[in-house]
């Protein structure tokens, strides 16, 4: 990871024409995410979203929404909480890094295959809608009853 320099100056943070945020005058991509009192932030110099959620089993009945068949496939059973926390916060960061809406979690986002770790665990994700095309290294870590993922794209 690139570790930030101090700014001398501050940057306004701005909203491009869809929504997402940007720092004024700055190289770096930023992203923000909130879950009840949390929040996450992050800054790179490619373009980057980040997801938080609190861990609810909520997620198993709306995780036909968002898993794909072949993302199902290889989540264990016991497990289904936490991966479908990391596939949902992998999705909602790609789509925060894409920044132009208009994707659909199941058809324009995929994940790959991957073994959830709480204390952290890389994958790689793509969008692809149309003509574009777009790969993703991710990051997923849980703290406490969270689950953090950030999404830069490769």
């Amino acid at each position: 990871m690139h570790l930030l320099s101090e700014r001398v100056i501050r940057g306004a943070c701005l909203k491009d024409q869809y929504g997402k945020p940007y720092l004024k005058d700055s190289d770096y991509h930023i992203s923000i995410s909130h879950s009840s009192e949390y929040t996450a932030v992050i800054a790179a110099p490619v373009s980057v979203g980040v997801d938080i959620q609190v861990i609810v089993p909520k997620i198993n009945r709306i995780a036909p929404r968002f898993v794909r068949d072949d993302e199902f496939i290889n989540i264990p059973e016991d497990e289904h909480t936490h991966y479908f926390h990391a596939i949902w916060g992998a999705k909602e960061s790609m789509y925060k890094s894409y920044g132009k809406k208009e994707l659909d979690f199941k058809t324009h986002m995929k994940v790959s295959a991957f073994t959830y770790v709480k204390e952290g665990c890389f994958f790689e994700g793509e969008i692809i809608k149309g003509h574009y095309y777009q790969k993703y290294l991710l990051f997923c870590k849980q703290i406490q009853n969270l689950i953090l993922v950030y999404a830069l794209e490769q």
